[in-house]
């Protein structure tokens, strides 16, 4: 299990860093507007709250497409594995109660398996 969240893990990183990328380039944007608009030696304090709001956005935005691509990965790649699973845990347990495969539905009755008259 821990093999296969490691690779899960591996394929979503790929894009995490372009993201990451995307992030920090809008993050210094925003610290240099904050060095336009709150010049450091005559508003200290104003730089500082602007550069933890530069900060915080550019957190957020990791998170965020951090987590858009992991949801992407997950659905993609874990969907068909629970699939597969659930399937097992039904034929184990068919197998458990002592019951045969189960027949694909027909949609007109058998001939052969009618009532007898």
């Amino acid at each position: 299990m821990r093999t296969w969240l490691a690779a899960v893990f591996l394929v979503a990183a790929g894009p995490l860093t372009a993201a990451a990328a995307e992030c920090a380039a809008t993050q210094r944007l925003c610290l240099a507007q904050c060095d336009q608009t709150y010049p450091s030696r005559i508003d200290d304090m104003g730089h500082a709250g602007c550069a933890a709001r530069c900060g915080w956005e550019s957190t957020a935005c990791s998170a965020q497409r951090a987590l858009d691509d992991s949801s992407a990965a997950l659905t993609r790649d874990l969907t068909p594995w629970l699939s597969d699973q659930a399937g097992r845990l039904q034929r184990f347990i068919d197998g458990f109660r002592g019951r045969g495969p189960a027949e694909p539905p027909r949609s007109t009755p058998d001939p052969d398996r009618g009532i007898p008259l």
